[in-house]
């Protein structure tokens, strides 16, 4: 479990449903959170690792990253909501223009930035023109700018926000490495995983 610990789902409000009543979509998406967080919370807790100085600050690590998602999923679901309180997160200096797009009423600037954020997406694509055929396809939609804020804040902010996480990389301890030294000798076999 400490190993391959995935965390929690950040964009809970990609299930949202089509109401108008998003004061109850938002209590219900932040009670869903919360239980979800507090489910992994006590399996981490209740995991035992290998009594050993690594193992053990290993699984601390686990828990403060599920500490620092939680937060961030927090800042996306109040975001979704009220874009305007992105700015005043400790990672607005680092992530403006997505939350300042997010947070315009102005539809020229929430396109400008999903515009920006597409021309990034592209250069890392095996197919950079699908993002110009989802942004033609969509941009005059009647759901155009509600659509491009959702990209903005599921691959936009969240991404930027990711990148600046303190716990994001555990993987950099090379916990699989370690385990595997914890035995004499390892035998890996080509059999397919069945469940």
């Amino acid at each position: 479990m400490v190993l391959g610990f995935g965390g929690l789902p950040t964009s809970l409000y990609l299930s949202l449903p089509d109401s108008d009543d998003t004061a109850k979509s938002f209590q219900d998406l932040t009670i869903l959170l919360r239980q979800q967080r507090d489910s992994l919370a006590r399996v981490l807790r209740r995991t035992e690792v290998v009594p050993t100085v690594f193992w053990r600050q290993f699984k601390h690590l686990r828990e403060l990253q599920l500490a620092e998602q939680y937060e961030l999923a927090q800042l996306e679901l109040v975001a979704y909501f009220q874009p305007g309180s992105l700015r005043t997160t400790r990672y607005y200096p680092s992530c403006a223009r997505y939350a300042d797009a997010l947070a315009s009423t102005d539809t020229a600037v929430v396109l400008r930035g999903w515009r920006q954020l597409i021309a990034e997406e592209k250069v890392h694509n095996a197919d950079p023109d699908q993002f110009d055929r989802e942004y033609a396809s969509v941009a005059t939609a009647l759901n155009g700018v509600r659509y491009a804020k959702m990209k903005l804040l599921v691959f936009g902010w969240h991404n930027c926000t990711i990148k600046r996480s303190k716990y994001n990389d555990l993987e950099k301890y090379q916990p699989e490495r370690r385990f595997e030294k914890l035995f004499h000798r390892v035998r890996q076999s080509n059999c397919a995983d069945t469940d």
